[in-house]
Formats: structure tokens, sequence, C-alpha cells
């Protein structure tokens, strides 16, 4: 048993990453800080109403930890992956952090160097407002096509580990400490651990050769931190204790067999999927990785406390990623398959753009959207896809309409049967096959279709070969829903851009066999 003498109570408080409600302190992580020693906190999008907003709260939170005597500033980390998960963007705010592509499309760009390079200007701006941690990159190997959520680089775990260690050169180039997760490897599980416990059957063997890979490559490359997963590994701790909580795991595999020995932070405790209360054991020594890891991306009171926020600074930022941005989004754009130069879609002549209905399909991905934060003002056409819609009106010179299709109603009057073409948007209808369905409608019409696969690329590997006329789709994946990457990909569907991106996991390059 510790005893919890002052001291003891403020190394446990160094342990902890705790987030909070608002634009502003709140008295209850005011109290965390000051009186629970709290050493880290965690930023979420309902956190970010711009980049000078977060800079002063920012600065409040460190002078309150100051002032509550830490000897060390705050790790202030933030969920930023980029992509569909950015939590330093928010939709429609040139104020805030500049929307970059994610994971995948980064992949699809395929090139490492430009993965660095992004994930550095992210990081800039992130520096800029005082966060110093961000939760990225995922290392996760996407070898399961049924995995709930696609935010990793691919499945081929050498490939995964190149994007992987250039992220982490590009966050700590800037300042900013990396945190690959989620070890040991999130990409072969079925089940999403913001709902339930996976458990993965693998033992250790099976893990080297594929999932630890990427993780070996950053442990090997000094990363300064290593989010464990929320999985349950059998095999390897003879138990569903989760991965995150298992001494099994993180002392055996990440520490002894990774020779790991950087900070370790798990995955959110707020989670389905989590266990029993942390221990104490490792006390000290682990203090003294977190005080190190302080050392190196916090630094000093005076480098922390006293500045004022940057607006030249963060105008020269935004102004040169806007273009870095669009670049690459434009460069990760596939075109899988185009039988009968379906793609371009004429300009001319009526255009459908068709998109689903939004469906929280993934906690890390859909609890973050605006639109689903507010009910009462909730449009079920979301964002990213109403930006979409906007994109393809300003290409063509006919008419454009824009008609959200879901399960259970009408998919379109006067305005589908007069289009001379449509733009088919689905989003993981490998899951939601209702989408399939509602596919298979409009292919009866006889319209020029292109099919847009905007978040997975797996869509049409789970169409039946019954879809009469699916033969003849163009095929189009953008790797996520965001609006610079929908509008990427409306210039390649209508002909502006040249397709450059390749699809960076091997099951969606391999369609069924009737479908040539």
């Amino acid at each position: 048993m510790v005893e919890l003498t002052d001291d003891t109570r403020r190394e446990i408080g160094q342990h902890f990453v705790v987030g909070f409600h608002g634009y502003d302190v709140s008295p209850d992580i005011e109290l965390l800080i000051r009186d629970y020693h709290v050493g880290n906190i965690i930023l979420m999008k309902r956190n970010v109403k711009s980049a000078k907003q977060v800079h002063a709260l920012v600065q409040k939170l460190q002078q309150i930890a100051k002032s509550a005597g830490h000897e060390r500033p705050l790790m202030i980390g933030m969920d930023q992956e980029n992509g569909l998960v950015s939590a330093f963007s928010v939709a429609h705010s040139n104020d805030a952090g500049t929307q970059f592509p994610g994971a995948m499309a980064l992949a699809a760009a395929g090139s490492p160097d430009v993965a660095e390079r992004i994930t550095e200007a992210s990081a800039l701006e992130l520096k800029l407002a005082g966060i110093n941690w961000a939760y990225s990159p995922v290392g996760d190997v996407n070898s399961d096509p049924a995995k709930p959520c696609v935010r990793s680089f691919g499945d081929v775990p050498e490939e995964v580990s190149k994007y992987v260690t250039a992220v982490c050169r590009g966050l700590t180039k800037a300042g900013i400490a990396p945190s690959v997760k989620h070890f040991p490897g999130h990409g072969d599980t079925h089940i999403d651990s913001h709902i339930a416990l996976p458990i993965i059957s693998k033992d250790a063997a099976s893990l080297a050769q594929n999932d630890l890979v990427p993780f070996r490559a950053a442990s090997d490359a000094g990363v300064a931190t290593i989010m464990v997963g929320h999985m349950a590994l059998p095999a390897i701790t003879g138990d569903t204790v989760p991965a995150s909580l298992s001494h099994a795991v993180i002392g055996g595999l990440l520490r002894d067999s990774l020779g790991y020995g950087g900070v370790v932070v798990t995955d959110c405790l707020e989670m389905a999927a989590r266990g029993p209360s942390l221990g104490h054991a490792g006390l000290r020594a682990s203090g003294q990785r977190i005080a190190a890891l302080k050392d190196a991306f916090a630094g000093g009171w005076e480098q922390v406390l006293g500045r004022e926020f940057d607006e030249a600074g963060w105008a020269r930022l935004k102004a040169a990623h806007v273009a870095l941005s669009r670049q690459t989004y434009a460069a990760s754009i596939a075109l899988v398959r185009n039988p009968g130069a379906v793609v371009p879609l004429p300009k001319s002549g009526a255009t459908v753009v068709l998109t689903p209905r939004m469906e929280s399909l993934n906690r890390a991905v859909d609890d973050d959207d605006d639109d689903r934060q507010r009910p009462a003002r909730k449009n079920t056409a979301g964002s990213s896809y109403m930006a979409l819609a906007e994109s393809v009106r300003k290409r063509v010179d006919g008419a454009s309409v824009h008609v959200v299709y879901a399960p259970d109603e009408p998919l379109g009057g006067a305005e589908l049967q007069d289009a001379a073409s449509v733009l088919f948007v689905t989003r993981n209808a490998d899951r939601s096959t209702w989408q399939l369905d509602r596919l298979r409608a409009v292919l009866r019409l006889g319209k020029r279709v292109v099919v847009l696969a905007s978040y997975a690329p797996y869509d049409l590997l789970a169409a039946p070969p019954d879809i009469e006329g699916l033969c003849d789709v163009g095929y189009v994946a953008s790797f996520e829903f965001t609006a610079g990457a929908l509008d990427a990909a409306a210039a390649v569907i209508f002909g502006e851009e040249v397709a450059k991106g390749k699809v960076p996991v091997c099951g969606a390059n391999v369609l069924p066999d009737w479908f040539p």
C-alpha cells in the first residue's frame, strides 16, 4: 500500500489526463488541477472555438497549475490525427486549425515525406495555440476490412511503419509529443472499443509478424509516448483484462519485448471497454518518465506563461497551409475502376448527387460532427455532404440536385428521372448494406453513374453479383468525408484533375471475380 503523503498525491496527479466541457476553464477542471494535482489535460472539439480562444484557455490552465505549486507545466493534448479525427479543426471556422488529410488519404497520396510535411504543418498550428501533445499517429495495421474504423495508413505493416515514423518526426520537429496508438493494434478487431471490449485471439508470434511492426519502428525511433488500447488478448494475458490495464501487455510486450522506455498512456477510460482502476506499481519510475516528457515538450514556466497569441504568425501559417492541404487532398483521390470512361462525368446536363443519411457508425468520428451535437438543428445530409453538393453545383453547367437517400424513404422524384448523370455517394456500404439496395434502384434507371466511396474504400466488395449494371459504374475513393477530400474527389469526377491516389489496402483493389 502506498502511503498517501502530499508528495505521493502530487505524483499520482501527474499520472492522470483529464478533460472537461466548455470554451473556458470550468470549476471542475480548476479543482482537479489545484487540489488533486492533475498534471495533464486533453482538449476536445467541445473546447475549441478558435486558435486564439484555445491559446487563452491554455494560458489560464497553465497559470492555475503554477499557482497550485506544480513543479512543471501541464501536458495539454488533443486527438489530432487529421482527417476525420481533428479536434483542432472546426467545421466552417477559419479561425481554428486547418483541415488536413488523415492517415489513409496520406497513404493514398503515396509519400511518407508529404505525410511528415503535413503533420509538421498541423503541429506548428497546435504549438502556436499552446498545445504540446497530439494523440497521433494511428499505428494500427488495417488487416481486417470489417474493422469498424478506417483510420490506418494501410494493411501492410512495413508500409504503415513508414508513415507512422514520418508522422512522429513531423510532430516532434514542431515540438509536439506524438502518441502512437492503439498498442498492440486495433486493426484486427470487429468491435468498436467505445462500445464494448474487443477480444483478439492472436499469440505473441502472430502479433510480432503484423500488428507490432509499426509500434516497434516507433519505439526504435524513440517516440515520446505510446497509447495502449482497450482490447483483450487472452493468448498473452490468460484472461480478458484490457491491454491498457495488463502488466503482461505493457510490461511484457511493450517494455520488455519492444524495449520501449518512453511514457505509456491508456486510451480513454470513459470508453465501455475499460476495466478496473489503475494500480500504483512503479509510481516513482513512471513519474520520472513523465517529468522527462514535460521537460522535452512543455518546457519551463517561462516558456509557457505570459505569451500573447501571435496573430500575425497564425495568419501566415493558415495562408500557407490552405494550399498545402488542397494539394495533398488532390493527390490522394483514387480512381479504383472506370469502365467505358464513365469518369469524367459531363458538366452539361442535369446531375443528381445522392448522399446517404448520416449514421453514427463510429464514436471517434461521428460524435464530433457539429450537426450531430445539436439535434434540434440536425441536418440528415451532414455538413460535409452539403459541401460536396455545393462543390458539384459550382462545377456543372446544367442543373444540380442534392438528394439524401435513406433505407426507408423514397429515393427521389422527377429530378432523378430527368438526370443525365448521378454521383452516388456511399459511406461504409460494406456494413450499411441498405445503401446497395438504393444503388440497385438507381442503376435500373439506366443513368451514367459514378460511385464515390467517401470513407472506407471497401464499399463495393460487399456488393452481390445480382446488382444489374454495377459493372458499368465508375468507382472513386476519397478515404474520408471531410469537405476538402470531397471537393478534391469532385474535381476528379468532373475532369478537372487526374486521379493520382492509390488505394493503400489490398482488399479494396481486389474486386469480386464477377466485377471486371
